[in-house]
C-alpha cells in the first residue's frame, strides 16, 4: 500500500508541474463568487498552471 501511494504521489506531481505561468499555492475558495465559482474552473488552473506550494480549497457548501 505505502508503495502505490508513493507512486500515486510522483504520477500527481509531475501532472501538477505549472506548464505556463506562476504555480498554485494558497488557499482558494470554490463557491460561486469566490476564487473559483466551480470545480471545473479550479481543476482547469491546477492543470494549466500546476502547484509551486501547498494548496487548499475551501468548498462551500452546496457547490
Amino acid at each position: 500500500m505505502k508503495k502505490q501511494g508513493i507512486i500515486l504521489f510522483i504520477l500527481i506531481s509531475g501532472y501538477l508541474i505549472p506548464s505556463s505561468g506562476q504555480g498554485l499555492n494558497g488557499i482558494y475558495n470554490i463557491n460561486g463568487t469566490g476564487s473559483y465559482p466551480t470545480f471545473t474552473s479550479a481543476v482547469d488552473s491546477l492543470i494549466t498552471y500546476g502547484v509551486s506550494g501547498p494548496v487548499v480549497f475551501i468548498v462551500k457548501e452546496g457547490i
